[in-house]
């Protein structure tokens, strides 16, 4: 083989001379390394010369004709059979039915202290398990119809930005074990079965490939705006490197403590500094888009925790997310978490005269039918792409002692919808009923 063949058609070569190719290649890498004085220019280095392999292979990557429908189809092909289009849910049915599964990219946002956390924690342990983990008390059968197939399954790499691993671990166990945080803390009796199986559970989860828990300090590169790479390509070969290749569902938490580790432009020999922090949310949400069609091509998924707008908290719409103009309109799925009780939220006092009420309003009234659901908090899908439907509410449970967050459960009010999940139309159903009733002269 030439050298021509050698550089230029590396697809072509087997798999003997490419290994000594790319090893001869890493050798001489390395004593480019050698060279740099400091760690922080070998490091430098490293990302540079990984920006402009991403750029070759972005160039390699030309379109062809053809090519879009080819990848339509088989996109297409890869979900057939299966219980909705993206990654299934054990557990909670009425998010999976608004979502049809999770997608692509999708944003949750709500207050500080509302769940948003316990949420992903317990979406993360459900979906690496392949079946819903029940929270009774030392309890975690699960009922067939709550396991996934083994070819519907899916690994979870949970990239935190907040807390440590560490932290996330043991959170977990709790989950797990069916205790409070303050008990196993300081009062932890690690010889009781519960606690064992929770061990277990956990480890075998963890050595089998099914959840990998990391940080996100140090896993982003430096960039530069216009290159090849985006603010995100960091974490994504990150992930790309633990999921070996498989499909897997990513939960990014939080956006809002993410470093975007961008290198200024220079203009006129002057470095042009950020001019406000919104800025670096248009870097993340552009990091997002370009990350979004591979995880799509892959049928792998980003859920990505954000924080609220300032000016929206507790809200619950579309512009509850901070900078939410750059991610509602490129991402896949728009959730927003709320406390039930709050103003807009399920579990607030309905005005009885409110004639010309909002669609949440009407669900308030919905609500008042079903004093025994127990709603904690609401998530509101203000966005759910090819099949999902939007403008749903799923009254959702947080127990606050092993911190889960759950569907609340009652029976669904049409045969194919769960019961956690009230539309608009049923809202206003429900509505006009009570009403009725109230005129009646009981409730």
């Amino acid at each position: 083989m030439s050298d021509g063949q050698a550089t230029d058609g590396v697809d072509m070569m087997d798999g003997d001379v490419l290994r000594e190719y790319l090893t001869a290649l890493s050798r001489e890498v390395d004593g480019l390394l050698a060279q740099c004085r400091t760690a922080a220019d070998r490091q430098l280095v490293r990302q540079r010369l990984a920006g402009l392999m991403y750029r070759v292979a972005l160039r390699d990557e030309r379109e062809q004709p053809g090519d879009v429908l080819e990848r339509a189809l088989s996109m297409l092909r890869r979900t057939q059979g299966r219980r909705c289009a993206g990654i299934a849910l054990p557990g909670y049915p009425a998010l999976e039915h608004a979502l049809y599964g999770m997608r692509g990219v999708t944003v949750l946002t709500g207050p500080t202290g509302a769940g948003k956390t316990a949420l992903t924690l317990s979406i993360a342990l459900n979906v690496a398990a392949g079946r819903r983990l029940a929270q009774e008390f030392g309890n975690r059968e699960s009922k067939a119809a709550d396991m996934l197939p083994e070819d519907e399954r899916v690994p979870v790499v949970y990239v935190t930005a907040e807390l440590e691993p560490e932290t996330l671990a043991q959170r977990m166990l709790a989950m797990l074990a069916g205790i409070g945080v303050r008990d196993m803390l300081t009062r932890l009796d690690e010889r009781a079965q519960h606690w064992r199986d929770a061990v277990a559970l956990l480890d075998g989860l963890m050595r089998d490939g099914w959840l990998h828990i990391t940080t996100a300090e140090g896993i982003n590169w430096q960039w530069e705006r216009g290159g090849g790479m985006h603010a995100l390509s960091g974490l994504q070969a990150k992930v790309e490197d633990v999921a070996e290749g498989r499909p897997a569902l990513v939960v990014l938490d939080s956006i809002a403590t993410l470093d975007s580790h961008v290198l200024p432009a220079v203009t006129d020999g002057r470095q042009q500094q950020y001019r406000s922090d919104l800025d670096r949310d248009a870097d993340i949400a552009q990091g997002l888009r370009r990350w979004r069609r591979q995880l799509l091509s892959d049928g792998s998924a980003l859920l990505a925790v954000h924080e609220e707008s300032k000016a929206s908290t507790g809200s619950g719409d579309i512009h509850a997310a901070r900078g939410s103009s750059r991610y509602a309109y490129s991402m896949d799925g728009m959730l927003a978490l709320m406390h039930a009780d709050a103003e807009a939220g399920t579990m607030h006092q309905h005005r009885s005269d409110a004639e010309d009420s909002t669609v949440r309003d009407k669900l308030k009234v919905a609500r008042m039918a079903d004093d025994a659901l127990g709603t904690d908090v609401d998530v509101v899908v203000n966005k759910a792409r090819d099949g999902g439907k939007a403008g749903n509410v799923v009254m959702m449970r947080h127990m606050w002692g092993q911190g889960w967050v759950t569907e609340a459960t009652r029976t669904g009010i049409s045969g194919d919808t769960p019961g956690a999940l009230v539309s608009q139309r049923e809202a206003r159903k429900i509505a006009a009923d009570l009403r009725c009733k109230g005129k009646g002269g009981s409730r």
